[in-house]
């Protein structure tokens, strides 16, 4: 049986040789896909999928709990089941490291 996924994971793997060679480069590149995400006004749910996972990885904590308080951001995600578990994660991360009620 074929793994429908090996495609997938070879091109990540090239892309990541060729573009992201060490750590250094690839948090330079999340920090940049933050910065495009945060700027990004016309879909919010593309957002959503892409702008928290960034500001975690590149350890922006403060830009992280701004985007998510926002109301708009909080009820959104937190009405919709594809974000509540991410939202829960985000949460306990942000915790250590700002006092959050």
């Amino acid at each position: 049986m074929r793994n429908r996924d090996a495609p997938v994971k070879t091109g990540k793997v090239t892309v990541e040789r060729r573009w992201l060679p060490n750590e250094s480069g690839s948090e330079a590149v999340r920090r940049q896909l933050a910065d495009y995400f945060a700027g990004r006004r016309d879909t919010f749910a593309r957002k959503a999928d892409e702008l928290p996972w960034l500001l975690a990885r590149t350890n922006q904590w403060t830009p992280l709990k701004d985007f998510l308080t926002e109301p708009q951001t909080l009820v959104q995600m937190r009405n919709k089941q594809r974000w509540e578990l991410e939202l829960h994660g985000y949460w306990i991360q942000l915790k250590q490291y700002h006092d959050l009620q």
